[in-house]
């Protein structure tokens, strides 16, 4: 797997692979995140690290270490057939037959998670002291994160600035809006409340 990260070449002082700079070593009060697929193969091996997720489902590495979440996925990638054809039904859904099933499962999570490690590991250079800062976030503030959201952020600091914007909608600004709108539809369910009322009496009305 390795092999798949060239740290041979380096066009500046520090480079991480491929002659992409990098600083290093990374200083360990820097904090990081890993989003989308990173998070999807880190849930996956949470139960087997153990971790436990906070209330927005995201997981930090303080309460583990490199050499635990090595083993685990060593462990995970060595598993025999026979563990995988007789594995709990319940621990996932699963439309073909179970060997099948668990048989793609763990052969997902073996080769993702040891493709991620080793990015993170080798590719990356990660210490102890830089996992402790270390989390895997699928929600910020409720809000769902993911790759092409922070891709489209990020390109919008490439647009010329004749195509941006002179400023943006202040707070005050989308409140006052917000309460337009409000005070419109309410007026509109009351003429329209009443236009209903009107058609009503004069349906009852005689003559």
């Amino acid at each position: 797997m390795r092999a798949r990260f060239n740290k041979s070449s380096c066009s500046s002082a520090n480079c991480s692979f491929d002659g992409v700079y990098q600083p290093f070593p990374l200083s360990s009060s820097l904090k990081f995140i890993a989003i989308s697929a990173f998070y999807t193969t880190f849930n996956m091996l949470a139960p087997y690290i153990p971790l436990v997720s906070d209330s927005n489902g995201n997981f930090d590495l303080r309460s583990t270490n490199r050499t635990q979440i090595q083993l685990t996925i060593q462990n995970i990638c060595d598993q025999p057939w026979s563990n995988l054809s007789n594995s709990d039904t319940s621990f996932r859904p699963c439309r073909i037959s179970i060997f099948s099933c668990f048989f793609i499962f763990f052969l997902v999570l073996c080769f993702n998670s040891m493709y991620h490690w080793t990015l993170l590991d080798y590719g990356y250079s990660m210490t102890d002291e830089n996992f402790r800062n270390f989390q895997f976030v699928t929600q910020i503030d409720s809000n769902q994160i993911g790759w092409a959201l922070g891709y489209m952020i990020n390109q919008t600091n490439y647009l010329d600035a004749e195509y941006r914007p002179s400023r943006l909608l202040t707070r005050g600004e989308f409140i006052g809006i917000l309460i337009c709108f409000l005070v419109l539809l309410v007026l509109s369910l009351i003429l329209l409340f009443l236009t209903i009322l009107i058609r009503l009496r004069r349906r009852k009305s005689p003559g």
